[in-house]
Order: C-alpha cells, then sequence, then structure tokens
C-alpha cells in the first residue's frame, strides 16, 4: 500500500478503494490475506483447484478439490439388453475424479418349471440378483474393468463385477491379522489373463459379528507383471481387525440368482436370492434397483398351465463420479 502523509485527518471507515491498494507483483485473481502480522498476496491457483486451509490451519493455500464427494462429476449405467450386447468392459475415470460410488446387481434366475405338466403345482420364481454397493478412493486410479452378468445362460456367467477383470477365476484373497491390523493379502488362486490396470481390492470386517465388526482402515494394492495380478501389498493395516472376521476381494461383485426349483406335489418351489460378495447378507433388491430398474429381477415359475418359465433379468451397474 502506498503511504502517504496525513496531516489533521481521519480516513473513514471503506474510503481506502482497491486502487490504493498495492502489494507487488499483483496479478488478476490474487487472494489477499491476513499473516497474523500484515496483509500478504497469494497469487492465483491453476485451472481446477480450489482454496483450501493448509496442514497448520494457519494460512490458504491452493489445492486439488475435496474427495469427500461434495460435487458429482458424472453418472454411468451400464445394462444390457441381451446375450449379443456388449457385456465386458473398462471404466475410465473422468479428469477431476477422486471418488465414485459403485452399485452391482447380479442377473436374475430363470423361473422353474411346472411339475409335470400342464394342470400341475407350479414351478417355483427364480431368485433374484445379489448386489453389493461400495465407495472407492479412486486418487490413484485411472481405469477398471467391469463384467455384467447374463441371465439364463449356460454359456454366459450370471455374476457382475467391478474393478476386476473376468478372467480371474477366484477373486477372494486370503488375509492374514496380527494385532488387530491387516499384516498381509495373498492370492487364492491364479492372477488372471490380459489385464492392463490392476484390480482395486476391497477389504471388509465382518459387520454382523460383533466381535469383527470394528476393524477400519486397512488398504491394499494389487501388482500387475505380464498381464496377470501377481502380488498384493498392504499399504495400511488399519486397526481392530479380528482373524478370521475379515474378507478381501479383488473388485466389488454380485452373484446371479438361482434357477427356481421344479414345482412338486405338494409345494411351489422356490430357492431364494443370490448374495452379494462384500457382506451384504440380506440384501434388498428394490434398494438397488431404483439406480438399474429392470436389472436382476428373478423370472416367475412356470404356470400350472404351462408355457415355460420366466427369464430373470441381467446384471446392471451403477457409476457415480465425484470431484
Amino acid at each position: 500500500m502506498a503511504i502517504q502523509k496525513i496531516t489533521d485527518y481521519v480516513i473513514t471507515d471503506n474510503a481506502v478503494d482497491g486502487t490504493k491498494i498495492a502489494m507487488g507483483s499483483d496479478a488478476a485473481g490474487d487472494v489477499l490475506y491476513y499473516d497474523g502480522t500484515n496483509y500478504v498476496r497469494l497469487g492465483k491457483g491453476t485451472a481446477g483447484q480450489t482454496l483450501v486451509m493448509n496442514s497448520g490451519a494457519t494460512a490458504p493455500e491452493w489445492g486439488a478439490g475435496s474427495s469427500s464427494g461434495s460435487g458429482i462429476a458424472a453418472e454411468h449405467i451400464l445394462t444390457s439388453t441381451g446375450h449379443s450386447s456388449t457385456r465386458r468392459g473398462v471404466w475410465t475415470k473422468t479428469a477431476g475424479v477422486t471418488q465414485i460410488e459403485v452399485f452391482v446387481i447380479g442377473s436374475g434366475g430363470a423361473g422353474g418349471i411346472n411339475h409335470s405338466g400342464a394342470g400341475q403345482p407350479a414351478g417355483g420364481n427364480g431368485g433374484t440378483g445379489g448386489w453389493a454397493k461400495r465407495i472407492i478412493d479412486v486418487t490413484n486410479i485411472t481405469s477398471l474393468d467391469w463384467e455384467l452378468g447374463f441371465a439364463n445362460s449356460a454359456l454366459q456367467s450370471a455374476r457382475t463385477t467391478f474393478g476386476m477383470h473376468h478372467s480371474i477365476p477366484n477373486p477372494e484373497l486370503t488375509v492374514t491379522v496380527s494385532g488387530g491390523a491387516v499384516t498381509a493379502i495373498a492370492l487364492s488362486g491364479t492372477g488372471g489373463t490380459g489385464l492392463t490396470s490392476p484390480p482395486v481390492i476391497i477389504i471388509n470386517a465382518n459387520e454382523s459379528s460383533v466381535t469383527g465388526r470394528d476393524g477400519t482402515g486397512a488398504t491394499a494394492t494389487a501388482t500387475l507383471s505380464g498381464g496377470a495380478v501377481t502380488g498384493i501389498t498392504v499399504t495400511d493395516g488399519g486397526s481392530g481387525y479380528v482373524s478370521g472376521q475379515v474378507r478381501a476381494f479383488m473388485g466389488i461383485g454380485a452373484t446371479g440368482g438361482h434357477k427356481g426349483q421344479q414345482g412338486t406335489n405338494y409345494a411351489v418351489n422356490n430357492p431364494g436370492i443370490g448374495y452379494g460378495d462384500v457382506g451384504n447378507y440380506a440384501p434388498n433388491i428394490m434398494a438397488i434397483q431404483q439406480y438399474l430398474p429392470n436389472c436382476g429381477g428373478s423370472g416367475t415359475g412356470q404356470a400350472p398351465t404351462g408355457g415355460g418359465g420366466g427369464v430373470g433379468g441381467h446384471g446392471g451397474i451403477y457409476i457415480k463420479e465425484y470431484r
């Protein structure tokens, strides 16, 4: 601020406008703040940056947008209309996205046949597809594989997955816990083939267990070599975990519903529902179908009058991206 000698004059409130203020090297977009002693200049940030408080909570600074999910960048719905449709692909992160919320639902089971022909007890309804939900930090992730479960076909998988390559036969991992922390995670089978990006590692404490549900904070990453997962590195062991009460997976997934059983002389059979892979032990199909309508529904059993069992719905994936 330029200094001028003032004689017998009191500057009234709000009498000094911006034309009288100069901090030196001023540029459009600069910010003026008080550092406890004097007012200082903070140069403008770059495109996409936001004004945040520094680690000492003493001054503002420019930084990346918050990963708290305060702004929705995009939404994606991945579904299929038939076996000829694309059922596998790669999700690619939108620039600036740091977090995603993902819902997956497996395909619904077909309805069972009736007992032995027209006029006989109806077949059981197919099971609804299992479902799973997860919020994933994608700050250091650029892309993830996905696969839709197809209903009513022995040639296609009924399972829906996100963040795992279809060539991996067993997504569940072996977890070692010591002193309340996850200390090691190992493959339970082969690491697949043809991978171009590593699967996301999901770690879950057993929420249905009084003693095992308090585990939190563990993270891990997968290592790729020659197009296959060759190992898992624990990046944070977390705390509160109990051995035998924690599971880890490559990606999130949901199994398909079972086919309805054949009707009997005494009752109509229904085998129940499929289950998600990440602790959703009592899935509510209606809750997930608000995001994925017509996905994962069960096929109706063949009626006593015949006509064949109903077809279950294909699987689906809903992705919400946050900056």
